[in-house]
């Protein structure tokens, strides 16, 4: 049976709500051993839940919870019959580890100097507060890769503003160019979430590079990658057609901008 092309390769995973689950979600597919790092003492919001405790009014049929978990009912364990949870949960194990106390620092000191990826995707200074840094970690282990996808990245001047997929969506352009001309304001859209996947897609792309560069170099690295910047590329017409002729593209809707049939239906 042939393998998998990660196996052997060991990931460390503090993601949260979709970009960074989805990423190492990918990873376990393709056979690295993912194993997710979290906290009883923190409540992820989104991640596993909106909230820890459901009140029975957020349970009315049709609702937004009513959905989420299976057969309507919210169980002892609300936080893992959560369906946004689970959908980015194959293929992973999981433990907890209190990162705030240094006998949970020795045990994730001990779980990175064994393992190949950390991935994290939590705003900017979450990590750097519990002092888990890429010069702290590749001093634990030369060879590891450290991926940090915070929304806007770690440096520059959105660095501390804080989004999930559809607010970046928002200042990055993308819910501009998908409205439509006759709505009331072109920015009344719906939600599409689509940097969450986009990023997530782009930090598996990352990741195999690294391996790769590792595997030629026997260094590790550190990867800065900015959820904004893996949604861009995805409309790059409108970006070069800024660039090079200084024209500001408005909603397309359903319209192709060059005219293609079929559009516009």
């Amino acid at each position: 049976m042939l393998k998998l092309p990660l196996e052997g390769i060991r990931v460390v995973d503090i993601t949260v709500v979709w970009a960074g689950p989805f990423a190492c979600m990918m990873l376990g597919d393709l056979g690295a051993e993912v194993i997710r790092v979290e906290s009883i003492h923190h409540f992820p919001s989104s991640t596993r839940g909106l909230m820890l405790k459901i009140p029975p009014s957020a349970m009315k049929a049709g609702s937004y919870y009513h959905r989420q978990y299976l057969d309507s009912e919210v169980g002892e364990r609300p936080w893992d019959r959560f369906a946004y949870f689970n959908r980015t949960a194959r293929n992973k194990l999981s433990c907890c580890i209190d990162l705030t106390r240094p006998q949970g620092m020795e045990v994730f000191r001990r779980l990175v100097q064994v393992s190949d990826v950390f991935y994290e995707n939590n705003a900017v200074g979450v990590m750097e507060k519990l002092g888990i840094t890429y010069a702290a970690l590749s001093q634990w282990n030369p060879r590891v890769i450290f991926v940090s996808n915070p929304g806007f990245g770690n440096t520059g001047p959105y660095k501390d503003d804080l989004g999930f997929g559809v607010n970046i969506e928002a200042v990055t352009g993308h819910t501009w160019l998908r409205g439509y001309d006759d709505q009331d304001h072109p920015m009344h859209n719906t939600a599409v979430y689509h940097m969450d996947a986009a990023g997530g897609a782009a930090g598996v792309f990352a990741v195999l590079t690294a391996l790769h560069y590792r595997n030629r170099t026997g260094k590790g690295l550190y990867i800065d990658m900015a959820g904004a910047e893996t949604a861009i590329p995805h409309f790059g017409e409108a970006i070069m057609d800024y660039i090079m002729n200084r024209r500001v593209q408005r909603t397309t809707g359903n319209r192709d901008i060059h005219g293609a049939a079929p559009c516009g239906c």
